[in-house]
């Protein structure tokens, strides 16, 4: 059984304001290490069906998967829920709820995070703005598939998503 927080946890280093991305953003104030804790992601755990209703009637709602058929549900009103996705981001997951720095991130540099780490909803899909070289254009919840994406984020999807792709390499 994964226990996850309540409420989420943001590094204090970090602030929302308007992005160049989508909406909000995140936004380092000072320098952050490469494998910083930059946040801790809570909530309330809900199952892919739930997930799939509230994407119906919802166009805005932020969540994470965090197993196979579960989902974190994020409040709307948690400052990290305005973390935006980037094709070529620099946190990623260390375990289902923890994003840690993948990279040193500069004062007044968006912090993002790619949502192939921690999507596996079939058939989700939105149109992507983050205008990195490696911009998929499309971001799908099958993102966690492409083999680029494995070779680059290895170890560091949701630990379901590590399991996935360790069972894929192992079938090869």
């Amino acid at each position: 059984m994964i226990t996850v927080p309540e409420r989420c946890w943001l590094d204090p280093r970090i602030v929302a304001r308007p992005s160049s991305i989508e909406g909000l953003g995140l936004f380092a104030m000072s320098p952050i290490a490469k494998g910083d804790t930059v946040g801790i992601l809570g909530g309330r755990v809900i199952d892919d069906d739930e997930l799939r209703r509230i994407a119906q009637v919802r166009a805005e709602y932020n969540s994470a998967a965090i197993a196979d058929g579960l989902n974190l549900l994020l409040d709307d009103d948690e400052v990290i829920a305005h973390g935006n996705h980037s094709c070529d981001s620099n946190l990623w997951m260390r375990d289902e709820v923890t994003l840690e720095a993948r990279s040193d991130i500069a004062p007044g540099e968006e912090v993002t995070i790619d949502y192939a780490l921690q999507t596996a909803l079939a058939n989700w899909e939105m149109a992507c703005n983050c205008c990195s070289p490696r911009c998929r254009k499309v971001v799908r919840g099958d993102d966690w598939m492409r083999p680029e994406l494995q070779d680059r984020y290895r170890g560091h999807f949701s630990p379901f998503l590590n399991r996935r792709i360790g069972d894929m390499d192992a079938e090869e």
